[in-house]
């Protein structure tokens, strides 16, 4: 009979996620932390985003979301102080 060398233990995996619904007019969308202003992501615009954050951001609502149209016929859209959602292990993202 053989006897294991070695036990892994794999640490349950915690994230935040941003789910955007964006409108068909959006052609650019940015996520930043609202403290800092720091970019986190920036994209061009999908009709579905989601992405992942520091969990960080699942705390606490530091996020600003800006939508773009880059033709000019639609003003620029703003969330403001959104808060990503957590995702605990184990959980289909």
């Amino acid at each position: 009979m053989r006897e294991f060398d070695y036990i892994v233990i794999k640490k349950p995996r915690e994230i935040a996620t941003v789910n955007l619904d964006l409108s068909d007019n959006a052609s650019r969308i940015c996520i930043m932390d609202r403290r800092e202003l720091l970019l986190l992501f920036a994209s061009s615009a999908q009709a579905n985003i989601l992405r992942q954050v520091p969990l960080e951001y699942s705390r606490a609502p530091n996020l600003i979301i800006f939508m773009l149209d880059d033709t000019g016929n639609y003003n620029a859209v703003v969330a403001d102080a959104v808060q990503a959602e957590f995702v605990s292990a184990g959980a289909e993202v």
